[in-house]
Formats: C-alpha cells, structure tokens, sequence
C-alpha cells in the first residue's frame, strides 16, 4: 500500500510541477549558518554552512485506500501567500504557513517553520481532520542527505523512557521502509558527527521514523536518509499535533583553505580515448543467433539485390541505405540476385517463417554474402537494424558485417514508447526516435500532445511548454519514414490541467479552485476538445487515439454538486463514451489508461476503484473494442501482475504499460508474454515518461534514467521480459549513451597528453567515502584506462591518490581550489572526477575554468547529477558518462564510480594555458583522478 501511494504522489508531480504556470513564490530564512528555503512542491531545503542537508520535503493527507489526495505541497504551490512570521524565542525567525487545498472540507493545518538561536530549526504541524472520514498523512519532514549520517554512532532515548543506541549504516539497508528502519518513536537521538552532535528532538502525538532510503525503489538514485511521519491513520475529526527540534553542531573551525598551484607534466602522443570494441551481441537479444568466424569484407559500395515479391522491401532498403551511407560513409546500388553482396528474399509458403509473425526473419552473413528473408516488409526492416548492428571495422578502417546466422521474431507484437512534446523538442526527438527507437524495433509512439499550439484554441496556449503544429507534425512523419505508428494522447477527463491553466478558462473545470478535472456537465468543453482531436488526427491520421481518462478521482472529482448526484463512475463511463462514439465515427480506435478500472487487490498498484464490485461494473459498460493501456509501476513479482488478464478475460485488449524501474520494466513485461501465452489480447509493451510535460534537454539532462530506460524496454517487449533486470545481457544506460553519442563503430581511438598531477594529490582512504575497502583495487596508479578514456592516476607508496578539494565532507587543509599548468593544445579535454558526498541533484559543486593562452576563459559550472556525481553514485548522465565502477560486495555496499567530463575548445587551434578547479562553500569535496586531452 505504501509504495502504491508513493507511486501515485511521483506520477501527479511528474506532470503536474512543470505543467503550472501560475505564480510560485519562495522564500528563505538564515541564522547563524543554517538556510531554509520554502516553496514549490517539494516543500522546503535545508543547507548547514553552506552544505545541502536535506534537499525535498513533502506533506500528503490521502484518503484510507491510498486513490485520493485531500492535501499536497503540489496542490498548493502558493501557500506562502497567506503565511504569517513568527518568533517563539528572542531572536527566532519563523514562519506560520496555512495548509490549504480544495479539500478543506476535510482538513484544517498550519505547518510552522522557525530558525532558533542555537543553530537550532523547530518545525511544527498542527493538522485536524475536520470531516467524518478517515485518513492517512504522509509527512517526510527532511531528506537527509547520506554523508552528515552515513557511519555515525547515535544514542535515543525512545517515548516509553528506555534508551538505545547504534551506528547507522554504512551500506544501503533494505528496499522497504520497514526493512530499513533505524529509529522509530523516539523522544531524542544524538548523532555524532565530526563537527559535534547533531540533535533531534521529537515531541507530540505523532510516530517520528528514520529511515534507510537509499535502496528504496523511489529515491530514483538518490542517497538520503527519509525523516518523518511514515504514514500515520488520522480518525474522524482527530487532530494531530507534533514538532521537532533539529540542533546543528557548531560551524567547523578550520583554518581557511586556499588554491594550490600543481606542478603538472605531461605525456604526450598518447593514446587518451579510444571506443570500448564492438561486442557480438544483437540488440534486443534474438531468439537465435549463432556466431560464426571473423567478418564478411563490404567495401565502400555494397550491392544489393530486393526479391520484387517483398512488397515495400525496395522502399525499406532505400531509407536503411541512406542511414548506413550517412553514419558509415557505406554507398549501395542495385544488383543482380547473382552479384549482390546482400540479397533479401520473400520466406515462400511454408517456409521456415510460417508459424511466426509478420514481423519474423531470417538473417545469415556468411563466407561470399548475406541473405535476410522475411514474409513482410516489416521483417526485412527488423533484419537490416539488427544488420547494422553487425557492421565491424578492421584497424585499416575497412568495413565488413560480423558472421552469424539469427532467427528472430517479437514475443509482444506492440511495443511501444510515450512522451510528450515541448516548447524545443523537434530536433531532440527526431534523433530520439532515428537514434534510439527505430533502431531497437519500437513500433509504436504514444505522442502525448496536449501542449500543442493549437489553431482551434490559442487562449489556452502555454508559452514555457507550446509546440508548433509544424514541429509536432515533423516528429510524426520522422516516426511513420522509421516505421512507428504514432498514436496521439490528448488528455481529456482527469489531468486537464493543460485545458483549465489558464485564468480565463477555469470556468470549464469541475472546481475551478483547482483546476484538475474539467467539468462534464458543460458542453463547451466537448466542443473545445474535439476541435482540438480533429486538429491532431489531420496532423497524424493516426488510427489509434489515446484520450487519457487516468487518476480522474485523485483530487476528489466531481466536488460541484450537479457532477456529484450522477456519481464518478457514471460520469467516468459517459465521458469515455463520448469520445469513443466520437473516434469510432471517423473509424479510428479509443485507448484509455486503465487505473479507473482497477480495484486494489486486482494489481500491485493504480487501482483506483474504489472495490472490486465498482471496477468490475466500470469495464462492463466500456465498449470491448476499446485498447486499455494498462500502468503500474511498481517493481512487482511478476505474478502479481494480473490485470492484463483481468481485462483480457472481459475482452479488452490490453498493454502493460511501465516506468523507469528496471524490475518493473523486465517483469510486467514477462507477465505480459506469458499472457499472450493464452490469448493474443494481450498485446505488448507501453514505456512511459514522466519528466515533465517537455522533452527538452533539461529534462534529458535530469531524468537521463528516464530516457535510458526506452533500451531496456526495447528489450523486454521483444523478448518477452525477465524475471529479474539482473538477467539481462548488456548494461543499458551504458547503450544508450553510446546510441545516442553516435559511437557506432568500436575500436577507434584518439591521440593526445595525459597529465600528472600527483604533485597535487592525496591518498585516497575508501572508508572515508563510504566505500568497501576493496572497492578502489580495480584501479592503480600509474596510466590506467577507465573505459574508454586514458588517464595517468596519482599514487603514495603504492595507493592511489588523487587531488581532493576541501567541501563539507573533506579531509582535514584540503585547498580550496587548484591550477593545473597545461600549455598544450587540446580539441577536449577530459577531467575524472567524483565528489566525496552525495547531495541532492542540481546542487552547485563547484566551477572547472579552462584559460586558453589567447586570455579567453571558459567556466563549466559543476551540478550534482548533471555533470559530476559522487564516488558512490553509479548513475550515467548524459554530460559525465560513467568510465569506471567497482562491483558492490553485496547490493548497495561500497561499490566506487568515477565519472568523466568532457570539455570541447571551440578553438582548437589555441592551447590551453591551464585548468583552474574551485571548490563551491559548503559543498561536497570534489576528487580529480585524472586530465587528458584529446588532439
């Protein structure tokens, strides 16, 4: 039940916090070095001297079966408006917030957040359920981040007088939150930190926990301590009252750091990048494939022969031609079925691809050729991506496809991608689908469209999230050229915050108060909608629309009266009517997510029926005919994915329907093909994102773990899943970057310098970073590769060492910042790095300058999670590529990631005079292993 509501606040925030355009404010309180800074639907953040301690808050009152949410920071974005200051103490500095949201009618709160003298932070909740209803409140009072408690002995004294005492742990704990509790119902802890103790006092009514959140499936990478009320039952008109007192210990009283000035030499005309070697492997995995020896020679011009009986395998064999000539510089030109070095073939009847489907082929590359047979045009375009897969240079940079016999075919026939538009996105998405899809046999693109310009309606465009017809209409037809059928989503019912964003349009929505659901009751607003459904199906023909209708219920709909008295459920069923009727009439097919047709009990989670009487009489008055994309997101076994076959046994087709968790991904995937084992209505794959309502880089850059997951997917819905992501046979973060960095060909390399900096460097002690003592053997002193990239790491007496900047979590006189003299020419240079701690994403780390000898200086600004992580995050980002990893002793323990950032001169021609690193106050250290750069 816990993570079922964990799931469902991340899926409303995913959307929701980027789709609001109204006005957001913020404010910040400091005394004597600690920061707190409130507003925004993550609640509040707390810094300690500069040092992010806590990096999300958040507060929800949800009802008992975890479907509705009467409070929520998301819900109530300007809630700073109404505050009030405070000062409990002389010298305090406060603030008293209102708790307000559309549900008033059942909660009454005021949340008090105060800096006392002291170095001391009080937060107070008062909170009453006002209504003869039952609830639930969720209040995570701080994310505490891993390096203030990782290892440090604490003592408690708990509620009933007793005292205890303990170490927190130093590896990751358990994935649930009660398999990794440290404290619970306590009175006081004291922590001992190197600085002096850190106190929390607890005080009122409610059930204060500590726990190990950094294996949990929601952290989403992130290492932090969860504090707060883990979920606590609130009975009808009950209050709730309780408060903590956090005291800091005092601010460290270290002699003030300073840059250093290393000397640095350099080696030169050496080999400082060169690409990981092409493995044999076909991605996704087919079903067989058999290596044989060494590769068959293509040249520079390939003939090729398409037997005319393959209708459209002309056409395919164009457009593929296009892409080998432009990546691979490969050239092709018709042939004779006798001189044609690739030959693709119709599989006659009764051949060897009969039983399977359209999709099936077969592909051999041996001695004197290649042959690729197929029953369908799409079959030949799944053999010639897993062709190209087979492309293999030799060291004269010569091409030849590597030899191997493959037959294949899709365990799940529908296998598919969505996410949204944006403001940028054309560009982007173009290379995400010729990049990424299409190359791994997705088939279908679930195009949420909402944010549209529309020509139908321009009040309700949004400035920070519209995109262009055209741009749109580009994405469309750069899917339909790849082979994606695009199916369109615009959201109607439910989340129609991009219809009622707008002012001047509320007068449509259900409560315009809050503006979720749009009223039904109203026909402006099936006017409205179906303009803007005939404006996408003239962009995209599609002849398959999606129109939403998800977690329709999650703020209380219908609060207006006249909505009330015909209930949700019939209301549900009207509306989703319309549409179909609607669709049907111009002969194209209704998809629907299916969490309002689910009760809890019939899936691991988005069952927001309200009882299995109440699901089941939801789906008997859908028309059959009707697709359900069908969502949960929780890493279940997979046997407790069983709606699939609820609805398939009522006559729905179905698609499971996944998100970023690997096991999620693997296993619904495998319960969707063991369904397809028993009925064909049971139809493939869907992989969400929720990275907010624009696919810009932005988003790319914050939810890469997002975007990477599409590889994953790609593979589970062809090969039918797998019980655990352990199971599969390549790491796919590490693929789609190198897909989406255009490193197709492996064994290239690049010459340049490495720099010794050792003069500079300090020994690395693993223990100190939260790292198993063997986690750092893999690498030694000396020039050392880490991946692809070549650096000369720093020893002392035989272990390694590195340049370690001062931070919060530093080594005692750690300077502040180094320059690295250079004066050498670089096209890029590549630094290996890592900070000593974990912090909450976008947090500043620090700055990298590089200073050309011309004067010119190029500043990199360092984020956590964008372009530097720390020693203990294996996580890929798009701007610092993991190079290196150590495996963990056991799941979470210990195990070491070095990430690289790349800086490309825009003057090459001009050397580098030096590289300046400056450590950020307050920040975790940063560790350089390594510079090299690229000629």
């Amino acid at each position: 039940m816990r993570n079922r509501f964990l799931l469902l606040c991340l899926v409303v925030l995913a959307g929701i916090g980027s789709a609001d355009e109204k006005r957001e404010e913020t404010q910040t309180l400091r005394k004597d070095g600690i920061e707190l800074k409130i507003g925004g639907s993550d609640g509040y953040q707390i810094s300690v001297d500069g040092a992010p301690f806590s990096g999300v808050s958040k507060l929800f009152v949800v009802d008992p079966a975890w479907k509705e949410r009467y409070y929520g920071y998301n819900d109530d974005r300007q809630r700073l408006d109404s505050a009030e200051t405070t000062s409990s103490l002389p010298g305090a500095e406060g603030l008293v917030i209102p708790l307000v949201s559309s549900r008033a009618d059942v909660i009454e709160a005021t949340q008090t957040l105060e800096l006392l003298p002291g170095r001391k932070l009080r937060i107070a909740v008062e909170l009453e359920n006002t209504s003869n209803t039952r609830g639930v409140l969720e209040n995570r009072l701080a994310s505490i981040s891993e390096a203030w408690l990782m290892n440090r002995k604490w003592t408690a004294q708990l509620k009933d007088g007793s005292t205890t005492s303990g170490t927190t742990p130093r590896w990751a704990q358990g994935t649930e939150p009660r398999s990794s509790m440290i404290l619970a119902d306590f009175k006081k802890a004291e922590f001992e930190l190197p600085q002096g103790p850190l106190t929390i006092e607890v005080k009122g009514d409610a059930e204060i926990s500590l726990v190990d959140y950094r294996r949990n499936q929601w952290a989403e990478g992130q290492k932090f301590y969860w504090f707060g009320v883990l979920g606590s039952e609130l009975q009808a008109k009950e209050k709730l009252n309780y408060e903590i007192i956090m005291t800091f210990p005092p601010k460290k009283d270290a002699a003030a750091s300073s840059p250093l000035k290393a000397e640095v030499e350099l080696q030169r005309n050496e080999v400082v990048y060169k690409t990981q070697p092409a493995e044999d492997r076909v991605i996704p995995t087919p079903k067989q494939i058999t290596w044989g020896e060494g590769s068959l020679p293509a040249g520079t011009e390939v003939a090729v022969y398409v037997d005319a009986a393959l209708i459209g395998g002309d056409k395919i064999m164009q457009e593929y031609s296009k892409r080998l000539s432009r990546v691979y510089g490969l050239t092709f030109k018709p042939a004779s079925e006798k001189e044609a070095l690739i030959r693709i073939s119709p599989d006659k009847d009764g051949g060897s691809l009969a039983s399977e489907s359209g999709e099936a082929y077969r592909l051999s590359v041996g001695k004197d050729g290649i042959l690729a047979v197929s029953r369908t045009a799409d079959g030949v375009r799944n053999a010639l991506r897993s062709l190209e897969q087979l492309i293999r240079a030799d060291e004269g940079d010569k091409l030849g496809f590597r030899r191997c016999d493959i037959y294949d075919y899709p365990s799940l026939p529908f296998r598919g991608i969505h996410f949204f538009t944006g403001k940028d996105a054309r560009d982007l998405q173009i290379k995400m689908i010729s990049e990424i899809l299409a190359p791994l046999k997705i088939n279908n693109l679930v195009y949420q469209v909402d944010y549209v310009k529309w020509e139908t309606q321009p009040q309700i465009h949004s400035d920070m999230l519209g995109m262009d017809k055209a741009a749109a209409t580009a994405v469309g037809k750069c899917a339909e050229d790849q082979g994606i059928d695009v199916i369109p989503l615009v959201n109607t019912f439910g989340h129609s915050e991009w219809l009622l964003q707008r002012p001047e349009m509320r007068y449509l929505a259900d409560d315009p108060e809050d503006p979720y659901a749009y009223d039904p009751s109203n026909p402006k607003v099936y006017e409205i909608c179906e303009g803007i459904y005939n404006e996408a199906i003239e962009m995209f023909k599609p002849t398959i629309m999606h129109i939403g209708h998800d977690e329709v219920s999650m703020d209380g709909f219908p609060k207006k009266p006249a909505n009330k008295a015909i209930g949700a459920t019939q209301l549900l069923i009207n509306d989703t009517v319309h549409y179909y009727k609607f669709l049907k009439e111009k002969g194209i097919r209704t998809m629907i997510w299916g969490d309002m047709f689910l009760a809890p009990g019939e899936a691991p989670d988005a069952t927001l029926a309200d009882n299995r009487k109440e699901s089941a009489r939801r789906r008997s008055l859908l028309p059959k005919d009707i697709m359900i994309a069908d969502w949960h997101y929780k890493a279940a076994p997979v046997d407790e994915y069983k709606s699939l076959g609820i609805f398939n046994s009522e006559g729905f087709d179905a698609i499971a329907c996944t998100w970023f968790a690997p096991d999620n991904i693997v296993r619904f995937a495998k319960a969707a093909e063991k369904q397809r084992e028993q009925t064909t209505q049971s139809l493939g794959l869907i992989q969400t994102t929720w990275a907010g309502y624009s696919f810009d880089m932005e988003s790319l850059l914050g939810s890469v773990e997002q975007y990477s997951a599409y590889v994953l997917a790609a593979e589970a819905a062809w090969t039918g899943g797998y019980a655990d992501s352990k199971e599969v046979p390549f790491d796919f973060q590490e693929e789609f970057l190198r897909r989406w960095n255009g490193e197709y060909l492996g064994g290239s390399s690049i010459k340049g310098w490495r720099a010794d900096i050792s003069s500079a460097a300090t020994v690395i002690s693993p223990a100190d970073l939260g790292l198993a003592e063997s986690a750092l053997t893999g690498i030694k002193p000396g020039q050392t590769a880490l991946g692809s990239y070549n650096f000369q790491l720093s020893g002392k007496n035989g272990q390694l060492a590195a340049v370690q900047l001062a931070g919060a979590f530093s080594p005692p006189n750690a300077a502040s910042g180094v320059t690295l003299p250079v004066e050498e020419s670089a096209k890029n240079v590549y630094l290996a790095m890592a900070t000593n701690a974990w912090v909450p994403d976008g947090s500043n780390i620090g700055t990298v300058t590089v200073i050309l000898q011309n004067g010119s200086e190029h500043k990199i600004e360092l984020r956590y999670g964008k372009n530097i992580l720390s020693i203990t995050d294996a996580r890929q980002t798009l701007l610092a590529p993991l190079a290196w990893k150590s495996e963990s002793p056991e799941p979470g323990q210990g195990g070491a990631a070095i990430h690289v950032l790349k800086w490309e001169n825009p003057t090459p021609a001009e050397s580098i005079d030096s590289i300046k690193l400056q450590s950020a106050e307050g920040s975790p250290g940063i560790i350089l292993f390594g510079v090299s750069g690229a000629q």
